[in-house]
């Protein structure tokens, strides 16, 4: 009996392990498409609505955007409103910590943080361009990743079944 309660508990955990490592994978698909959401929200807000950049970042991250984006967008606000760093070092700072946090590969953390460079420096017309250019890097990204979620996290959810019976069959 309780054999088959160890078997089962290792055979368990072995898939939780496959799954948990490819949750990674899901997790970089959302937050690029909440970045792409939450740009889209921006470019809204810029080009039609007129509204300045501190209060456009603030009002997408309250009311449009999710994840990735809102934890942006909010934290850049705050610093552009408290006049604590310029955008671009905002941006910086603050698209260096979603790495941490959102499982971003360093080429997605590169075309979400150059948008940070040329954003707010030129009219609105410039801004539009400067986010539609960014919507299409990140895009290629955000494709790159959902080939990456169907084939590697496929791969782990497999492999932690396949490593789980192997061993239960092991210790049989």
């Amino acid at each position: 009996m309780i054999a088959i309660a160890l078997n089962t508990l290792i055979f368990v955990i072995c898939c939780g392990l496959g799954y948990v490592k490819s949750q990674e994978y899901q997790c970089r698909v959302a937050n690029l498409q909440s970045i792409l959401e939450g740009l889209k929200g921006l470019e809204d807000e810029i080009a039609y609505r007129k509204t300045p950049l501190p209060d456009a970042l603030e009002m997408v991250s309250q009311e449009r955007a999710e994840q990735a984006a809102k934890h942006l967008f909010a934290k850049v606000a705050v610093d552009l409103k408290g006049a604590a760093s310029s955008l671009a070092e905002s941006w910086l700072i603050h698209t260096k910590e979603l790495k941490e946090d959102c499982a971003f590969t360093s080429d997605d953390i590169a075309a979400i943080g150059d948008l940070g460079k040329a954003l707010g420096g030129t009219d609105v017309y410039g801004q539009t361009n400067v986010l539609q250019r960014a919507y299409r890097q990140i895009e290629g990204q955000l494709e790159q990743a959902q080939q990456e979620n169907q084939t590697k996290g496929k791969m782990y959810k497999s492999l932690g079944i396949a490593i789980g019976l192997t061993l239960v069959i092991i210790l049989i």
